[in-house]
């Protein structure tokens, strides 16, 4: 379950926690600000397409780059499996990969500068940017992991305004100078990095017994049933917004303007409003929350879309760009603070999500230009936005794990200096009352008789979370959690939250104490 941290910086006015977590962000994570600035100039917009070629081209090399991502994703979270080591700090895997995207942008611009396009040089440089992207992700994933929640959560949103003010203006001018600005923010990006590494918390390295204990070892498969479930909603998730962007953008939308600047702006204003309550308050942000409204935003798309009305369709395309942008923040957000709570690489929670990113986004954009030219030659296809709606329900009906992407085993056997095997708590310190009510819920489970999903409420109920509290985390209607509540209470006998606890407490201390020989951090 996850912890909520307290505001890192509780004293002193608005302006001193802001200028606390400006230093920290100005360390290092400014640079991920210039990776995304030159992610969404060379895949999100017409910076690189010249005159003749505009909007429509840029989604067919950006499909391929995705697939060449969720391959290449696929690939090291195989390399880092096994190893204790690892790329995520590597100097040289980030020179190599500034390199590969700084080259990657020329590609691209040089295909589209001759008549006829010259796409062996177009999907060369889309392959190798491709290549690069999760080696880069990985890295940046990283450096967010080795700082505490509320500085991520405020470095995120941070980084995505400092893109921004990079891509808007980039945009807006596209001209040759642009091309030489864009190539150059990778190397730059790479530079920060490495400047950070001097200075960042050294990297843990993990024995097997270790990754086995929390939870990235051998059994890695059965305990990230979140993190796989997650990837399969991610999945549809972006495959519904790059078909929603294939069909629509070559449609609606002649001027950059409208088409880019507009809906850019407005997912800065999602951003400015997280670096707020980062600074208000260290939140719990998690992807799971996010569901509820990323989701409507992208009906409310698909619905304004359907209508077939020029002005409603810019407001459709803008509302489902928000939602995508909440979706990455909060993505990225989540990973980071995972990673350091649990004490795991990075590269595990981050690479199968990237990979689903991958699969879903470039299906979903060679989908929406095959849709697109069945439009066009007059073949009904209005419904297909309506389908892509009904999947994304039945994988959030299906179930989305609310506690974390991996969950660690609560206990584990491990060897001891002695030689021998010793009996212990997989778990980090600070979340050791955690695994105790986990255990309470279990052992009440049993006697009383409850169900699984009642199970999984009464552990958030003896750890003091609120209804609120558990619906947004279960992802599920608050009257269905309070019939859940009404259900455990009835089976076993009490008549609030308090009493709930005092029968826990009452049933459960010697049975704890006899269970758990050893308790270790």
């Amino acid at each position: 379950m996850a912890v909520r941290e307290k505001n890192q910086y509780p004293d002193g006015t608005m302006t001193q926690r802001l200028s606390a977590r400006a230093r920290v962000f100005l360390k290092g994570p400014a640079g991920l600000g210039l990776i995304l600035a030159w992610y969404y100039c060379v895949f999100y917009s017409c910076v690189l397409v010249w005159p003749a070629w505009t909007i429509r081209e840029s989604e067919r090399y950006w499909a391929l780059a995705l697939a060449v991502a969720a391959v290449a994703a696929v690939g090291l979270l195989a390399l880092e499996r096994g190893r204790s080591a690892t790329l995520a700090r590597s100097s040289r895997a980030a020179a190599a990969a500034a390199a590969a995207c700084a080259a990657a942008t020329p590609l691209i611009f040089a295909g589209y500068a001759v008549e006829p396009p010259s796409y062996a040089s177009i999907y060369a440089g889309a392959a190798l940017a491709g290549a690069a992207l999760p080696v880069m992700c990985l890295q940046w994933a990283e450096a967010l992991s080795t700082l505490d929640a509320g500085d991520i959560e405020f470095a995120v949103p941070a980084a995505f305004l400092v893109s921004l003010a990079i891509y808007l203006p980039l945009v807006a001018l596209k001209s040759f100078g642009s091309i030489v600005a864009v190539t150059l923010l990778p190397p730059a990006a790479a530079v920060l990095l490495i400047r950070f590494w001097r200075t960042a918390p050294a990297a843990t390295s993990l024995s097997a017994d270790e990754r086995k204990a929390r939870g990235v070892g051998a059994g890695f498969a059965r305990h990230a049933t979140g993190l796989w479930m997650t990837a399969a909603l991610f999945c549809v998730l972006w495959f519904s917004f790059a078909f929603f962007r294939s069909c629509v953008s070559p449609t609606y939308f002649t001027d950059r303007f409208d088409h880019y600047l507009i809906p850019f702006a407005c997912a800065g204003l999602l951003a400015a409003l997280f670096c707020v309550l980062a600074l208000l308050r260290a939140r719990s942000v998690g992807l799971f929350a996010t569901y509820r409204w990323v989701v409507p935003f992208m009906c409310l798309g698909y619905a304004m879309v359907i209508i077939d009305d020029e002005m409603l369709s810019r407001l459709a395309f803008t509302a489902s760009f928000v939602g995508l942008a909440g979706l990455q923040l909060c993505f990225a957000m989540t990973v980071a603070k995972q990673a350091h709570q649990l004490g795991v690489p990075v590269g595990y929670l981050l690479l199968p999500l990237l990979a689903a990113v991958g699969v879903g986004g470039a299906a979903g954009s060679a989908c929406g230009l095959a849709a697109l030219e069945a439009l066009l030659e007059g073949t009904p296809f209005s419904y297909a936005p309506l389908m892509i709606v009904a999947v994304i329900t039945a994988v959030m009906a299906w179930g989305v794990e609310g506690g974390s992407l991996v969950t660690p085993p609560e206990r584990t056997v491990v060897p001891s200096s002695r030689g021998d095997s010793i009996l212990r708590l997989a778990v980090p310190a600070a979340t050791v009352i955690d695994s105790v009510t986990v255990e309470q819920a279990r052992m009440l489970a049993r006697r009383f008789g409850l169900s699984p999903r009642e199970r999984e409420i009464l552990g958030y109920l003896l750890a003091g979370r609120s209804r609120p509290f558990i619906r947004d985390e279960l992802v599920l209607s608050l009257n269905t959690v309070n019939t859940h509540v009404r259900n455990i209470y009835g089976k076993t006998g009490v008549h609030s939250q308090q009493e709930l606890l005092t029968l826990a407490r009452s049933l459960g201390q010697d049975d704890l104490s006899a269970d758990l020989p050893l308790v270790a951090g």
